[in-house]
């Protein structure tokens, strides 16, 4: 019954797009508007009563899992695909494969150097996965009254305008612009090398996006992942740091 009334509201919710896009007529929108309404309200309901709204307070979930992070190390990537990442305390590990071998040469890093010891140039906080309003608040928190490392181009491009409009609502841009960080609209921007927004051939680039391949922030660019605070707090050093051991974290 429950999955019905979900399938329901998606067949209805899928219409109302369908006829809205097309053009269709007022009774047409009308009534899938009212349908997709409908069941809706009805998805809110079990069999037995009990709300399934997850805003709810009294909602119901079939498993909940609580994890401790509080032990978690900051991560940064030094090679060219996601998984090759180590902590911050941690060195680069040893080659033992030729993907290794050629990710060390594209990244210009030799084993045992750690997080560091990599010189920035670049700093981009975005991307549709790591440039939420709570992100860009955390960021803030590490820039707020301090100024950019110099020779490093820093930028922070929302991840969407609803959360630009909050963030700027907030005071966010003028925090990031102070600091010296170029306050971008939203968009692809950095995270692909998008129109002119490219890290240069060579440079080492920290970026809270979520791919780090060869070329993808342009060609030769060096890409590190790493989290928002991580990236804001680099941007004021000019390279990574710890960013547990900084006072914006106690």
């Amino acid at each position: 019954m429950r999955r019905k009334k979900m399938a329901l509201a998606l067949l209805a919710t899928a219409s109302l797009v369908l006829v809205t896009a097309c053009g269709g007529k007022k009774n047409s929108d009308t009534t899938a508007a009212e349908s997709a309404s409908s069941a809706v309200e009805s998805m809110t309901e079990t069999a037995s009563g009990e709300s399934t709204d997850p805003g709810d307070e009294n909602v119901v979930y079939d498993k909940v899992i609580q994890m401790d992070v509080s032990g978690l190390a900051p991560m940064v990537t030094w090679g060219t695909n996601p998984a090759m990442g180590v902590d911050f305390d941690s060195s680069f590990p040893e080659i033992k494969d030729m993907n290794d071998e050629r990710a060390y040469n594209y990244m210009d890093l030799e084993p045992g150097q750690k997080p560091a010891d990599i010189e920035l140039g670049y700093i981009f906080i975005g991307s549709c996965t790591n440039a939420r309003l709570s992100d860009l608040q955390l960021a803030a928190r590490f820039v707020k009254g301090k100024k950019i490392a110099p020779n490093l181009t820093a930028i922070v491009v929302p991840g969407s305008r609803p959360v630009k409009r909050a963030a700027e609502k907030l005071g966010l841009d003028k925090v990031f612009l102070d600091a010296g960080f170029e306050w971008r609209d939203p968009g692809c921007s950095m995270c692909l090398g998008m129109n002119p927004d490219k890290v240069p051939d060579g440079v080492h680039c920290a970026s809270t996006s979520n791919r780090n391949f060869e070329d993808r922030q342009g060609f030769g660019a060096k890409t590190h992942l790493c989290s928002p605070a991580m990236a804001a707090a680099a941007a004021i050093a000019g390279r990574f740091v710890d960013v547990r051991q900084m006072p914006e974290a106690q």
